[in-house]
């Protein structure tokens, strides 16, 4: 085992069990409140983060593993982030927590297994951002995805 990918993996199960420990004390007027970043409520935020561990996960190990897959533009990841979010305007809370706990479990592992010559391994995942080592898109997607959109939910709900 890599004692980065088990630094990075812990790192996002912390900001991850931190996410779910604020949603966790938000009431349901918190729950409704819009965030300064997207517009969306708490809970579309939420369930936007649950279901892009996954999706993000995906993409990251498929670059750990060294496929050649190719990068996405983000206009089409933000169309999709849209449509998704208007899908899922009255997700409840309880919906949205099961939805981080379970990709979280699954990104963590997907870190947890990566050696230190994948972490290394170069990529693009985004067509408008250079290539990144597959451990510098794990601190700017699944742990940074939480700390930015995650922040922005923790001050919109006031945990």
């Amino acid at each position: 085992m890599s004692a980065r990918a088990q630094e990075l993996a812990q790192q996002f199960e912390r900001a991850n069990e931190e996410l779910i420990a604020a949603i966790d004390r938000c009431g349901e007027e918190g729950w409704r409140a819009r965030c300064a970043d997207t517009g969306w409520t708490a809970a579309v935020q939420a369930d936007h983060l649950g279901a892009g561990q996954a999706f993000i996960a995906d993409r990251i190990g498929q670059l750990a593993q060294g496929e050649d897959t190719p990068p996405l533009p983000l206009a089409a990841i933000e169309q999709d982030n849209d449509q998704r979010a208007g899908q899922q305007a009255g997700v409840d809370k309880d919906k949205a927590v099961a939805l981080l706990r379970e990709n979280g479990a699954t990104t963590a592992a997907m870190i947890l297994g990566l050696s230190d010559e994948q972490l290394a391994r170069t990529g693009q995942i985004v067509v408008e951002m250079p290539s990144h080592s597959v451990g510098q898109w794990i601190q700017a997607l699944p742990i940074g995805e939480i700390e930015r959109h995650g922040g922005r939910l923790r001050e919109a709900v006031g945990a």
